[in-house]
């Protein structure tokens, strides 16, 4: 390729499941061109990933369909997990989460498919089904990339960036030769959506271990349940699940007098811990199962890749659109594989916990977790990580704190601060309106604490030569001391609605150094 190429599309996704659609999505928002593949006919027409949690549902809110997830969807305000009679934790999302969506809401994948596959046609976009990615190459100008397509034809499609959300074997990711790096944990586990008959109330979630063993019910709007057991390590990895097996997990670990019956779709899997440890190469990059695979524990896989997303999404736009420096790419990486790494931990952890046969464990579980989670802090931090609203990128090169006075000095705060750059933006009330409202998820939204009116038309003055889009607001409230500011100053929230920048000071000149980051 050479540097006069004429490209036939922006961004080409591989892979049309909940990361590819979503970032999809996101990028013809901003007006960017791409071009969805997916070998597959059609979106997916099994339930597999159930639960999208409270800050997918924020992001999905900017998009314009969490309304949409919630009326096809079952909220679950409560998660309980048990070892016998011993109530081991109680997590209450209602009272304990501050979000728009204090729940987990169950979907099953196929309806999350379906509405972010309507949601691209309605913005005019659309996926090519039955088409294959064979090969590609790429440097620094663009990709090349050969497709298979319906017709049983090959065609070449030239593209600024290509993107493989193309799942755990992805071919994007093969030939880009990274390493897979993780391990399998040597355990089998089955799942099934059927009808359960118990007195398990249908708005909470519930978990059940004992010896080794593991069931656990998620309640479904349709009236079923998706239940997830343990399974003997003799069993046919390939044979079908059967109702007798989900019985006798259920009459050994869980529930009482509880019954299941009519199942509509059942599974068997292997617990797979891996990731890369780069996101991208180049003008290739990786996103979704992609790029991290691991337990279903806590349900995090796919709300994870579709946050890859979201954080990709507005950058390749900023780059393509605004003229922002491609640089800006190397923040992908630098903020997502960090939470890709604490994920498998966490969920590696929490899977073996679950495994452990010892008797002496069991009796120091027991006596240890239900004293441990009952400390209010401790519950806030479990429901936090599990919404994956306490997800923060403080060590990003991209965000940055200063004292105003002086340029590169750490801010030093009089008041101790509750919001940190590169944390997620707090849904307040900015001036007659939420945050989560102004925030459209295309600008940047400059918060100016200022009474004075010269300095938010001074502002306006010096970001007009600025190609990037923004929303300034002038705020005089007690919200200031949110942020550690005690008089004037600035906080910017970046289009994925977390905080870019927090500044002791009102200069604009604080405000264009912080935006040189991404010109």
């Amino acid at each position: 390729m050479n540097k006069q190429v004429q490209y036939d599309v922006d961004v080409l996704i591989s892979g049309a499941g909940p990361t590819g659609l979503t970032l999809a999505c996101e990028l013809i928002r901003f007006g960017v061109s791409c071009k969805v593949i997916d070998k597959a006919e059609s979106t997916s027409t099994q339930t597999k990933a159930l639960g999208v949690m409270a800050r997918t549902l924020e992001h999905l809110e900017r998009m314009g369909v969490a309304e949409e997830f919630i009326r096809r969807g079952h909220p679950t305000g409560t998660f309980n997990a048990y070892s016998g009679e011993v109530l081991l934790a109680r997590l209450d999302f209602n009272n304990k989460l501050k979000s728009p969506f204090p729940f987990v809401l169950m979907i099953p994948q196929n309806i999350t498919e379906d509405i972010l596959y309507s949601q691209c046609k309605s913005f005019g976009g659309d996926v090519e089904w039955n088409t294959k990615l064979l090969s590609f190459t790429h440097d620094n100008t663009g990709v090349e990339a050969i497709l298979l397509n319906s017709d049983g034809n090959e065609n070449t499609i030239k593209a600024k960036y290509l993107v493989g959300c193309d799942g755990a074997h992805s071919l994007v990711r093969h030939s880009l030769k990274l390493n897979f790096e993780g391990i399998t944990i040597h355990q089998h586990f089955a799942l099934a959506d059927l009808i359960v008959d118990s007195n398990l109330p249908h708005n909470e979630i519930f978990a059940f271990v004992k010896n080794g063993k593991f069931v656990a019910y998620f309640p479904m709007k349709d009236g079923q349940h998706r239940i997830m057991i343990t399974t003997e390590d003799t069993v046919n990895p390939n044979s079908p699940v059967t109702l007798e097996e989900i019985q006798s997990v259920i009459d050994e670990v869980g529930s009482k007098e509880t019954i299941v019956h009519s199942p509509s779709w059942t599974s068997r899997f292997q617990v797979n811990q891996r990731k890369v440890k780069k996101g991208n190469m180049g003008r290739v990059f990786l996103a979704g199962d992609a790029a991290h695979i691991h337990s279903p524990v806590g349900a995090q896989g796919m709300n994870t890749g579709m946050q890859d997303s979201f954080n990709l999404g507005w950058k390749l736009a900023y780059v393509l659109k605004y003229q922002c420096s491609p640089d800006l790419l190397d923040s992908y990486t630098e903020e997502r594989e960090p939470v890709w790494s604490s994920l498998i931990k966490g969920t590696e952890l929490a899977t073996r916990m679950i495994l452990k046969e010892s008797h002496l464990f069991q009796f120091i579980r027991n006596i240890m977790a239900p004293k441990v989670t009952s400390i209010n802090k401790v519950k806030l931090r479990l429901v936090n990580t599990l919404s994956q609203v306490g997800i923060h990128y403080r060590s990003s090169s991209i965000v940055g704190e200063r004292k105003g006075l002086k340029s590169n000095t750490p801010i030093k705060f009089k008041r101790k601060k509750s919001i940190n750059a590169g944390d997620r933006a707090p849904n307040v009330l900015i001036n007659d309106f939420k945050l989560f409202e102004l925030n459209s998820g295309i600008e940047l939204i400059i918060l100016l604490f200022s009474n004075q009116i010269y300095e938010y038309n001074e502002f306006h003055r010096k970001l007009m030569k600025q190609k990037i889009p923004y929303q300034i607001y002038q705020v005089s409230s007690d919200l200031k001391h949110l942020f550690g500011i005690d008089d004037q100053g600035i906080v910017v929230v970046r289009p994925d609605g977390y905080i870019s920048f927090i500044c002791k000071g009102s200069s604009p000149e604080f405000l264009l150094q912080h935006l040189e980051k991404f010109n």
